[in-house]
């Protein structure tokens, strides 16, 4: 794997850490930091993610002790050179369980996505990948180490892909949202990773024919350069006016007088 990993864990009872073991894992959900300052790198997000925070009667503040905290947090954040694992892939983030849309509209704030494929329970059912947006010139970068990141850590061939917007309704990753080519880009983005991530199909193997003349053993391996095993030793064999014979048993062709 060419891309580097780094493992920088939200400690154990962060706000940002629920801990628990995940319920079962159905997806992937992709996220965008929505962050364009050149130092928001993966690094930088994960640090946010783990910031210092204060309980004060119960409630969690921000550091200053009077800001209520802002939960969000991710398994993995990727930019244009490295990725930050967060959490353990196994255990549950804080990431798509906000709710921007109206609490009537149906879907308790959120999509029917939310509904029908996790019954509200998505940040227990999903691996979530953050793509750092600190670097839009280099942003297809940052989803070609995404696509790497995956095939390595969660390759799973039953996977679905969502982004954060088709099960929140949230405009994010906004790259990916919206106009005509945001879309494009995002299909083109899970087409590209569905193909990334399958198995490559092992090469056939090519036999190897033995020929046994006059009790000299002689093994050779046909051409196979076309694409099809060659291996006409028949026609030649006759004209010389000998016998030939296969024994399919022991893979070996017998050439008599």
């Amino acid at each position: 794997m060419s891309l580097k990993v780094i493992e920088k864990y939200i400690p154990v009872g962060h706000p940002n850490r629920p801990g628990g073991k995940m319920v079962s894992i159905k997806a992937r959900i992709f996220h965008g930091t929505a962050n364009l300052a050149h130092g928001a790198d993966d690094i930088a997000n994960a640090n946010y993610f783990a910031r210092a925070y204060k309980v004060l009667d119960g409630n969690v503040y921000e550091a200053d002790g009077t800001t209520p905290f802002r939960h969000g947090s991710a398994h993995v954040v990727i930019d244009t050179d490295s990725a930050t694992i967060c959490l353990p892939l196994t255990e549950p983030c804080v990431g798509a369980g906000d709710r921007p849309l109206p609490y009537t509209n149906g879907f308790k704030g959120q999509t029917a996505v939310a509904k029908n494929v996790f019954a509200y329970n998505q940040n227990r059912e999903s691996i979530q990948i953050e793509l750092a947006m600190n670097d839009m010139k280099n942003f297809q970068l940052v989803l070609d180490n995404a696509i790497e990141f995956c095939r390595v850590y969660c390759p799973q061939h039953y996977l679905v892909n969502y982004r954060h917007h088709d099960v929140t309704g949230k405009i994010c990753p906004s790259p990916m949202v919206g106009s005509v080519a945001a879309e494009a880009m995002w299909t083109g983005f899970v087409t590209k990773l569905v193909k990334g991530i399958a198995p490559t199909p092992p090469k056939p193997a090519v036999p190897t024919l033995t020929v046994t003349y006059n009790n000299v053993v002689i093994d050779c391996k046909p051409d196979s350069s076309s694409g099809k095993t060659i291996g006409q030793l028949r026609p030649v064999v006759e004209a010389l006016g000998k016998h030939i014979d296969w024994v399919r048993e022991t893979n070996t062709v017998v050439i008599t007088d």
